[in-house]
């Protein structure tokens, strides 16, 4: 992945200044690769890994005396109850959005 982004960074100057998304292969879709093409103002588009970890992030109130909370469990593709439903974009494919604001 190091090679890759360091290709990215070579190149970026080059791409024009209205580009702001890269859409990649899944297998793109790793914590430091994705990091550094935000560093390099570009948004990933990319087909989750099959092992990806996803949280939400906690939005609650933090004590005071202890670390803070970062994350408010584990996301379930089986429980969608804390996604908004946008649609059906096909028979058998719904459409559902999640934002995180904070």
């Amino acid at each position: 992945m190091d090679q890759y982004l360091y290709h990215l960074e070579q190149v970026r100057p080059h791409l024009p200044s209205r580009v702001q998304h890269l859409a990649v292969d899944g297998a793109y879709a790793k914590e430091r690769f994705v990091t550094g093409t935000v560093q390099l103002k570009l948004q990933v588009i990319s087909k989750l890994r099959c092992d990806a970890n996803l949280r939400f992030l906690y939005t609650g109130v933090q004590k005071p005396r202890v670390r803070k909370r970062k994350y408010d469990g584990k996301v379930d593709f089986q429980d969608c109850s804390r996604f908004t439903f946008v649609g059906t974009v096909q028979p058998n494919i719904d459409l559902y959005s999640y934002r995180h604001i904070g």
